[in-house]
């Protein structure tokens, strides 16, 4: 097994990783047609590379995982989705870290792309992973004790509306 991983043939990969990887702007800007005509938010989304856009969290979406670790930590549910969120999303990254139209910076982790397990695979699916870690942390966040109930509820339905925004026709 040792030397399959290590050792596959080179015309095995069918792709680069580079070029498959999550842009971290991604995350926070709509694809084009879901902009609302906002000239900067627009000009932003078009710049991205279309294989991204599908990594949309939206900012409602990650103040509330942020909340939901400040006031949920001690839960150890509540941190195995926090680090599976963001153990999907540094896997989403790929072998470089980009962030909007910045040259890619080398991650830590870049090494382990080199490996022919991981060589083909396309690194933006992983943030499936994330998405699962998202919809889980939304039902934790509504469960929660916090005595907000209408703010727990408020938070929630913005996130919650600023993904179906997103999805595409």
């Amino acid at each position: 097994l040792a030397y399959v991983i290590t050792h596959a043939p080179g015309g095995f990969a069918l792709t680069s990783p580079r070029s498959s990887s999550l842009n971290l702007e991604s995350m926070i800007v709509p694809r084009p047609t879901r902009t609302f005509r906002i000239g900067w938010l627009h000009h932003a989304s078009t710049r991205l590379p279309a294989l991204t856009l599908a990594g949309y969290v939206g900012i409602p979406l990650l103040v509330l995982v942020l909340a939901l670790a400040i006031w949920g930590w001690e839960r150890r549910l509540t941190r195995f989705l926090v680090v599976m969120f963001v153990f999907s999303v540094l896997v989403a990254l790929g072998p470089d870290i980009t962030v909007g139209t910045m040259h890619a910076i080398p991650a830590p982790w870049a090494l382990l792309w080199k490996l022919s397990l991981v060589r083909s695979a396309f690194p933006v699916r992983f943030i499936v992973f994330g998405f699962l870690a998202l919809a889980a942390m939304v039902a934790v966040w509504l469960t929660s004790p916090l005595r907000l109930t209408s703010l727990r509820w408020l938070l929630a339905a913005v996130a919650i509306a600023a993904v179906i925004v997103n999805i595409p026709r």
